[in-house]
């Protein structure tokens, strides 16, 4: 039985996408980025912007929930 609360996979969701993120960054700035085609590197700069704005609202979707007690 899952008993995990919808701020818990909220929680969880937010943890994992981070985690991606701070990979991609990670990548972005090795070594094997410079030598990947321009329209790649442009694709993952595009994927790790929109994985911030992601993260930000569920971010605040986590702060919004904390504010409703039944939540």
């Amino acid at each position: 039985m899952d008993t995990d609360t919808h701020k818990d996979r909220l929680v969880k969701e937010y943890s994992d996408l981070c985690d991606k993120l701070e990979k991609l960054i990670g990548f972005i700035g090795g070594e094997i980025y410079p030598s990947i085609p321009a329209d790649e590197q442009n694709r993952l700069r595009t994927q790790a912007f929109v994985m911030r704005q992601y993260a930000d609202i569920l971010q605040e979707r986590i702060a919004w929930g904390k504010k409703i007690p039944h939540a």
